[in-house]
Formats: structure tokens, C-alpha cells, sequence
């Protein structure tokens, strides 16, 4: 809920401080906002401080290289992530990580099953499968 604004609020102006933060996002959106909550949130927005001010920062990738070779879709209901031999585990603990924290992004994934180097990750409805292999995309490469 408050995602959006915050972003907002960092891409505008020049904020310095979370309590300078917390206020514009409670005075903006009239709700109340701890500050522990805009502490995760900006954890999750990947939105640090940088020369003194709140930024957001560019996506760091989870592995030094390149480790995932493709992702493609096997109907009705199967993510296949291919990966270079000895990372698919990791891949899959990352994935079952971000369901287990209730990441939205990650709720259509029932589970996931992983080998040496493939990843399998069971989508709930058939009908995200492409939505859901287009996020994946967006979150490994």
C-alpha cells in the first residue's frame, strides 16, 4: 500500500532522514506508518541511502555470474529454470524464500523441485504461467 508512495516520495524529492520520510508518507497519505514498517519497506524497494539521501538503488544480482541458462514454461503448470550444474538448489531456496516471506510477487508458486542444474516451480492457476515465467525473468536475469 504504502510502496508506491514511497517510491514516489524518494524518486521526487531530496530525503535525508526516515523521519523526514515516515512524516511526508503519513502527511501524504493520512494513515499511520511505524517505523519499523518503512524500515522493510525500504528493504524491499531496495531504497538506501546514498551521499546523504534516500535512492533507490540498482538491482543487485544474487550470483557473481551468470548462472541461469534459460526459463521456459511446460503447460500446464511448470516453470523450468535452467541452470549451469550445482546452482538449481540455491535457485530454488531463493524462490520457496520469497513464497515463505509472502512476497505478492511470488504468490501463484505452490512449491518448487530442484536437481543438479534444473528447477522446477509448480504454478497454481494455468492461466498466470506466462505472467509468473515473465517475473522470474525480471527477479534472476
Amino acid at each position: 500500500m504504502f510502496e508506491k508512495l514511497i517510491l514516489k516520495i524518494v524518486q521526487d524529492e531530496m530525503i535525508e532522514s526516515q523521519e523526514e520520510l515516515l512524516k511526508k508518507v503519513e502527511s501524504l497519505s493520512q494513515q499511520r506508518i511505524d517505523q519499523s514498517t518503512l524500515s522493510r519497506k525500504l528493504k524491499k524497494l531496495n531504497i538506501a541511502k546514498q551521499d546523504g539521501v534516500y535512492k533507490v538503488e540498482e538491482k543487485k544480482s544474487f550470483f557473481s555470474k551468470q548462472v541461469i541458462r534459460y526459463i521456459s514454461v511446460a503447460e500446464p503448470n511448470l516453470i523450468v529454470i535452467k541452470t549451469v550444474p550445482g546452482v538449481a538448489n540455491s535457485i530454488a531456496l531463493v524462490i520457496d524464500n520469497e513464497v515463505e516471506t509472502k512476497n505478492p510477487d511470488f504468490s501463484g508458486i505452490a512449491g518448487t523441485v530442484a536437481g543438479d542444474d534444473t528447477v522446477f516451480a509448480a504454478i497454481k492457476s494455468p492461466s498466470t504461467l506466462d505472467m509468473n515465467k515473465k517475473m522470474f525473468e525480471k527477479f534472476f536475469l
